[in-house]
């Protein structure tokens, strides 16, 4: 296989393994091991920039959703900078997950965005049922999404839901869009420790269920809702505990004696990442009832410890997860009725076995060295083809 010089630009640090939940460091990951020649482009940050964040700050406090990268005036200098890095340098591809920078750079190399949702669901799903999205942000935000998908040789996302939305809102051809899912950043645990771990959960929780989410907006994750349900769960007889990883309650919160709150894991840290993995070994169910999703990453690393998932049937769950290990309940169900459904699962120890199986099973088709063969196939697939 000829080697190829691939332009991976990012607004933010492509290093930074916190930023976008560590997915723009994975892909860098996944292009480095394609085994092409990678250049790395960013951060891309201006001074115009902080004043839009200032205005971000402003409209937040009146509960409105203003989108600092959705502004053509950005767009059009960070389009500016990348055409300059560009110049003088051999690149064959570019491969991009803001839309937004490379929406006015001009440039006959072929172009590959690889995202999680189009800007269209991001506004309307993510933040339409909780919160107002600034009509001026919507109206930049859309502009920039159509400009940049035409100006896109492939597209790439991780969800086939993202795939429906682009085709219908921005009239992007079938063609032209492939489905990666992304990856975990947690490896599945072997075959025989999951069998070890799967038979002490179904001894233990007999003693107590234990349950575990992991978010970092308290508010979009609804972590609320998921303790109403475990607390209607040990209303009805059932001694149940829930575990909150990463996310903080509002300051007027009164923490329930069945939960605890364990403060963000950052995954820099390798003590971090093992304490994690211990919580989900030492849990019984994943639990997310969150009210909106764009690609549920911890969704992916429960199901890499085998755990059974109760989730939210919104689509950000519905197009990452599966019913083969997954009670998803209606958004709309009041905590005492999934609470319920829950009870029906778990005194069913055939299907509990059986989604957790299930759950383990998954995982090995989901984690980013899989990503990173199917991206070797893709990539090989456009130079061959010279689109």
């Amino acid at each position: 296989m000829k080697k190829i010089n691939i332009a991976y630009i990012t607004k933010e640090d492509s290093q930074n393994k916190i930023a976008w939940s560590g997915t723009s460091y994975n892909i860098y990951r996944c292009l480095y091991k394609t085994r092409h020649n990678i250049i790395r482009f960013g951060p891309y940050n201006s001074f115009f920039e902080k004043f839009l964040k200032l205005v971000e700050l402003f409209y937040k406090l009146l509960n409105v959703k203003y989108d600092p990268d959705r502004n053509i005036f950005m767009s059009k200098i960070i389009s500016k900078r990348i055409k300059e890095n560009l110049k003088n340098k051999k690149i064959d591809l570019i491969i991009v997950h803001d839309c937004p920078i490379i929406s006015f750079l001009k440039t006959e190399i072929p172009i590959v965005i690889w995202t999680d949702l189009t800007f269209d669901l991001y506004q309307r799903s993510y933040f339409n049922n909780y919160k107002k999205f600034h009509p001026n942000s919507v109206i930049q935000g859309n502009y920039l999404e159509k400009l940049s998908l035409n100006k896109a040789n492939t597209i790439i996302y991780s969800t086939k839901y993202a795939v429906i939305n682009a085709k219908k809102k921005y009239s992007i051809k079938k063609n032209k869009i492939k489905v990666i899912p992304f990856g975990s950043d947690l490896l599945p645990i072997s075959k025989k420790k999951f069998l070890f771990v799967q038979k002490n959960r179904i001894k233990n929780k007999k003693k107590m269920i234990k349950f575990i989410s992991v978010g970092i907006d308290w508010d979009r994750k609804n972590m609320d809702k998921s303790i109403q349900v475990i607390r209607e769960l040990n209303n009805m007889g059932n001694k149940c505990s829930l575990i909150i990883v990463g996310a903080l309650p509002p300051k007027n919160f009164i923490k329930p004696k069945f939960v605890k709150i364990i403060p963000y894991l950052n995954k820099k840290i390798k003590k971090n990442i093992l304490k994690l993995k211990k919580l989900y070994l030492n849990s019984d169910y994943f639990i997310l009832l969150s009210k909106a999703e764009a690609f549920g990453l911890v969704i992916q690393e429960a199901t890499a410890h085998g755990l059974p998932l109760i989730l939210n049937n919104i689509d950000g769950m519905r197009y990452v997860a599966d019913r083969k290990y997954s009670l998803f309940v209606n958004k709309d169900n009041s905590p005492l009725a999934i609470a319920k459904k829950i009870v029906n699962l778990d005194n069913n120890l055939s299907k509990y076995k059986k989604l957790s199986y299930n759950s383990h099973s998954s995982s090995f088709n989901n984690n980013w060295d899989v990503v990173s063969d199917k991206l070797i196939n893709l990539i090989t697939d456009i130079t061959l083809k010279k689109i």
